[in-house]
């Protein structure tokens, strides 16, 4: 029997998984959209050699940064105007 040869991928250090989603992460994607972030190339091949999930990565250091704004931004709203 003659072996197919094997499809080169793009990254060999990437392994892809295949995952089942439960409802609630199903809904959840509903609410998500697509953008395009153009990142520094190495940046993005060693977060991948790392196993971040860019995306949730990405979400979630934007998660606290716009929280983080939201809290000085009100503290500054609370301070008597200076003249």
């Amino acid at each position: 029997m003659i072996e197919k040869p094997k499809r080169k991928s793009k990254s060999p250090n990437i392994q892809h998984r295949t995952s089942t989603r439960m409802p609630s992460e199903a809904s959840a994607m509903n609410q998500k959209r697509n953008v395009v972030l153009y990142l520094d190339k190495e940046l993005v091949e060693q977060s991948r050699q790392l196993g971040f999930n860019l995306s949730r990565t990405f979400e979630n250091h934007l998660k606290q940064l716009i929280t983080q704004l939201s809290i000085n931004q009100g503290t500054q709203n609370h301070f008597p105007a200076q003249n």
